[in-house]
């Protein structure tokens, strides 16, 4: 996974596509694959990919998912669609499909095709996330 604590020094303007994809895939790793174990530290470090304007928003929410995931004992794994990842260069913004699966007690009790979108946000020579949200298809 990068290192959110790592500043580089570029131009907002041309940031690679790689750069992108990898960044947003790790963003939806520490969000997606997570089980009551793994569930704080995830998101501590997820914490840390956010703009900070942004965080305590992110950690309302990231609240109420742990809340669902404790009770219930839930695990979710995603599997991103590599190949057709879009970068939206213009909007900083990086469309990832996959299946996410959700398990109960180590059995598979849902798989569904989803899109998400993260937003970047290129702030004091980082790179931060501002926004990361569930799309339908039609809004790609």
């Amino acid at each position: 996974s990068l290192n959110p604590e790592r500043s580089m020094i570029y131009d907002s303007n041309h940031i690679s596509k790689s750069y992108y994809t990898e960044l947003a895939l790790d963003i939806t790793h520490l969000l997606l694959d997570i089980s009551p174990d793994t569930l704080s530290n995830q998101y501590k470090r997820l914490q840390m990919h956010f703009l900070p304007q942004a965080r305590k928003e992110l950690i309302a929410t990231l609240r109420k998912i742990k809340k669902d995931v404790t009770n219930k004992k839930l695990s979710t794994i995603f599997d991103p669609d590599i190949e057709n990842i879009k970068i939206i260069k213009s909007k900083k913004q990086v469309i990832v499909p996959g299946t996410l699966k959700t398990l109960t007690y180590n059995t598979i009790t849902s798989k569904d095709k989803k899109l998400y979108q993260v937003t970047f946000k290129y702030y004091r020579n980082r790179i931060y996330v501002s926004d990361i949200s569930e799309i339908e298809p039609e809004e790609k």
